[in-house]
């Protein structure tokens, strides 16, 4: 059994920027194999999906839809058609791009199970689009409620399998500020970006923990921040940009 999360990219994006994003984000190197072409089992040719190729021990599946054309995968009139008579389960949802995590109920990290790794992927990713000026949503296949409103980051918690709203983790990945505060990441503390570091250098860094340390120095770049780490640090963490 697997826990399947799904991101509606709704404005206009580039497909491959957002999964190689997301391979970042999942710890993905060079090595790790994906795939790039129609979708299977749609008849549709210009339905194609970029997907991570399965078996190499990533902590999730990831998989991207999107039409090889340059226009949105599923506009509101195609949704609406579908949806009719669907089961809840089967609607649709109108995108520009489909973002598709998909982790084993097995999964385990120091931070919780598969609801808390989906829960900082969406987050990461969420937060990536922001700064593109991107609007997006996302879907709790637990309730099949889609969130895209204000608390989009805060119902993240759903995913979670005990009360992680108060734990240092969630509040400084998933839901920056808390009640009140907006989902903007803050600037980062330098404590958590050297244990991450050390982790690294000591070859004891897992991949969601390389794709938490790459968000954090991407964060730290764009606010312009220093922490007291070297400034080869950044070039030290893998540059899956290659992989394009």
């Amino acid at each position: 059994m697997t826990l399947s999360t799904h991101v509606y990219v709704l404005g206009q994006a580039d497909v491959h920027e957002v999964f190689h994003t997301c391979r970042r984000l999942l710890g993905c190197e060079p090595h790790h194999a994906f795939t790039d072409g129609p979708w299977m089992g749609q008849e549709d040719p210009d339905h194609w999906c970029l997907w991570n190729q399965s078996g190499q021990e990533l902590p999730a599946w990831l998989r991207v839809q999107y039409r090889s054309s340059g226009v949105p995968l599923r506009t509101p009139e195609q949704t609406i058609a579908h949806n009719e008579g669907c089961e809840e389960a089967d609607r649709q949802q109108a995108c520009w791009l489909d973002v598709d995590f998909d982790a084993g109920y097995e999964y385990r990290d120091e931070q919780g199970g598969c609801g808390e790794l989906h829960a900082r992927l969406v987050a990461q990713l969420g937060r990536h689009l922001d700064s593109k000026g991107i609007a997006w949503s996302w879907k709790n296949e637990f309730s099949g409620e889609v969130h895209d409103g204000p608390d989009q980051y805060e119902r993240l918690a759903d995913l979670c399998h005990r009360d992680v709203a108060n734990q240092e983790w969630f509040r400084n990945i998933v839901w920056p500020g808390g009640p009140g505060c907006s989902a903007t990441a803050p600037a980062v503390g330098p404590d958590r970006v050297n244990e991450l570091l050390a982790k690294r250098d000591g070859g004891r860094l897992t991949p969601p923990e390389a794709g938490e340390l790459r968000d954090l120095l991407d964060r730290e770049t764009d606010l312009g921040s220093e922490v007291g780490r070297q400034p080869d640090d950044r070039a030290a963490v893998v540059d899956h940009e290659a992989e394009r």
